[in-house]
């Protein structure tokens, strides 16, 4: 026969234990993290990544989050809990794609600031990323938010960036339809992102190229590609980004591809073309309204953006 054997147990005791423990462990975590923070200071981008998984075995996101609890911006209690990276602003972690499809859900808020008709910044990360070293100069003409700033901030590239509406400080006024200003000569890359068009003509001030007429538009970006030949340095890159058009909302039967013109435009001042990366849009552009109104017409909402990078 079994006999029962009662085990007293001391709940206070275990309490006090589990206490302790876990201030010794909310200490470690922020000495982890301060650790975590001095390595990454000296460590590239995808060395980074893969002595984090392979050295320490741990994920980014679990580095990331005993980064911003050594550095307050996280509390222990949300250490283990829903909160996003995102919601406490750590340090973003860069992952170049490796494939051809650059797909991004909507702006990052490390990179430039709210702007009409902006842009995921990791798109001007991956292209830095790629097509220039440490310490190039990159000129951006039509900066609008800045996120090309500050993704060659953090990969630590020169930039100049000009704008017909200067919103930062670090963004000079230059009006692309007279050219580029000198002192962007021979610089490696340029990176182009206009308006699509008149897209979003009502969002940009009068002066801009959203403006323009079809023909004055398709003008300026044959005399852009001729400019941009004429400032890049030889074997210099120059990417630009443009999307599709319908010429009516949500047509299926009047079609403007902006993206083959561009191609076409940038061979004609003679660029090669080196690659071609899709960056299509996200959906949120449209808002709900946008989207009952196409089906109810049996139309298509266009996401078709692309990305050429040209070289000289």
């Amino acid at each position: 026969m079994v006999r029962e054997i009662q085990i007293e147990f001391d709940l206070e005791q275990s309490t006090q234990k589990i206490l302790q423990l876990k201030q010794r462990t909310a200490e470690n975590i922020i000495e982890i993290g301060r650790e975590l923070t001095e390595v990454k200071k000296h460590l590239k981008f995808g060395q980074w990544k893969k002595w984090i998984e392979e050295e320490i075995d741990f994920s980014c996101r679990t580095a990331q989050r005993f980064m911003a609890i050594a550095s307050g911006k996280l509390r222990i209690e949300d250490m283990w809990g829903n909160k996003q990276i995102s919601d406490v602003n750590v340090v973003f972690e860069f992952e170049p794609k490796i494939y051809n499809i650059w797909n991004f859900a909507g702006r990052n808020s490390n990179f430039g600031i709210e702007y009409p008709g902006n842009i995921p910044g990791e798109i001007a990360l991956n292209v830095i990323y790629y097509y220039t070293q440490e310490g190039d100069l990159i000129v951006d003409p039509m900066a609008g938010g800045g996120s090309t700033i500050d993704a060659c901030k953090s990969l630590n590239r020169k930039c100049l960036a000009y704008d017909i509406n200067c919103i930062r400080e670090d963004i000079k006024y230059n009006d692309m339809t007279k050219g580029f200003p000198q002192k962007t000569k021979d610089c490696d890359l340029i990176f182009l992102d206009p308006p699509y068009y008149n897209l979003k003509s009502k969002y940009y001030i009068p002066e801009s190229v959203s403006s323009l007429e079809l023909n004055q538009f398709r003008e300026f970006v044959n005399k852009l590609a001729e400019d941009c030949y004429k400032t890049i340095k030889k074997n210099g890159i120059v990417t630009y980004l443009i999307q599709n058009y319908y010429v009516k909302f949500a047509s299926i039967d009047e079609y403007i591809d902006f993206i083959d013109e561009g191609i076409q435009s940038f061979k004609k001042a003679g660029f090669k073309l080196v690659n071609r990366i899709n960056c299509p849009q996200t959906s949120q552009v449209y808002q709900p309204q946008d989207v009952k109104r196409a089906q109810e017409q049996k139309g298509m909402l266009n996401l078709v953006r692309d990305l050429m990078i040209f070289q000289k």
